[in-house]
């Protein structure tokens, strides 16, 4: 088990609940997906709608149709996952910027820009 500061990097909490009324286990799940999409992060891979999907699904153990998790929650994901990875590289990343604005602007524009695509066509085509 590698530890990533106070996070630990292993697989995502075996067997959670599929009922969003349990905010505990959810929460337990949306860190389970944020492990998932940091080792995505720290490889350097694109965020795509299909993997965060993927991930959020093998983190709740069901799908957003199914009611397990909104896309919310994979907002919240992958804002855990940036934070676990500015907390292991933030050090390197701001080596290598030259501002506050550029250090802080890092990775976030095509994470976000992927959610919001995921969030309309989830609207859009559900």
């Amino acid at each position: 088990m590698n530890q990533v500061g106070s996070f630990q990097t292993t697989s995502p909490v075996a067997g959670c609940p599929t009922q969003s009324t349990q905010t505990s286990s959810d929460a337990q799940c949306i860190l389970s997906a944020a492990r998932l999409l940091f080792d995505h992060l720290r490889f350097g891979d694109r965020l795509s709608a299909k993997i965060l999907r993927e991930r959020m699904e093998d983190a709740f153990g069901a799908s957003d149709s199914d009611g397990a998790w909104i896309w919310k929650d994979v907002y919240e994901a992958a804002e855990v996952a940036q934070i676990m990875m500015i907390e292991r590289f933030g050090a390197a990343m701001r080596q290598r910027t030259k501002d506050d604005l550029s250090y802080l602007g890092l990775g976030s524009v095509d994470i976000h820009r992927e959610l919001m695509i995921a969030a309309h066509r989830q609207i859009i085509a559900p």
